[in-house]
């Protein structure tokens, strides 16, 4: 059971899944309904942070370099000053 739901997960281990049944059992006995609930409310937060991620790599991607980001450093005017003399 443990490693199906493993290769459904696809970053969980059978062992961990197994753990974290333990754990639910655990907190919520056999109540089924309060132990779905829990796990739908996991994945909705994995789903957002996901989204919130992606967002995150798209506004990098579509925002090079500000101005002030691309000021060549102290360290690299010296340099320039060392090797044109």
């Amino acid at each position: 059971m443990f490693y199906r739901l493993s290769k459904i997960l696809k970053r969980r281990t059978p062992d961990q899944c197994r753990s974290h049944h333990q754990k639910l059992q655990l907190k919520f006995k056999d109540d089924l309904k309060a132990i779905m609930s829990e796990v739908q409310k996991k994945i909705q937060k994995c789903m957002a942070e996901e989204y919130v991620n992606q967002q995150h790599n798209l506004f990098q991607f579509k925002f090079p370099m500000t101005e002030y980001d691309q000021r060549p450093s102290i360290e690299s005017d010296r340099e320039e000053e060392l090797i044109n003399g």
